[in-house]
């Protein structure tokens, strides 16, 4: 069974960084964890870069205990069509 985890990910709150730790005492094979916006830096609502965010989130999914992929995740414009 895989974990999922998604998000823009600013930082990790107490409640995310919890919830991965229990993961290590769960019937997990892995952690997925998708980074959205990644091609967002310096704007208001990710004012953090892709790596910057991810250099947060590692540490946490290294605590799990369990293999883990980070999945990154463009923003999709809006579109008429």
């Amino acid at each position: 069974m895989d974990a999922l985890l998604l998000g823009r990910f600013h930082a990790v709150t107490k409640a995310q960084s919890a919830w991965l730790e229990s993961l290590s005492k769960a019937p997990i094979d892995r952690v997925i964890c998708v980074i959205t916006s990644a091609n967002h830096t310096a704007t208001r609502r990710n004012p953090l870069d892709l790596a910057s965010r991810e250099a947060m989130l590692t540490p946490a999914l290294e605590r799990t205990k369990r293999p883990f992929d980070v999945v990154r995740v463009d923003d999709i414009p809006d579109s008429d069509a």
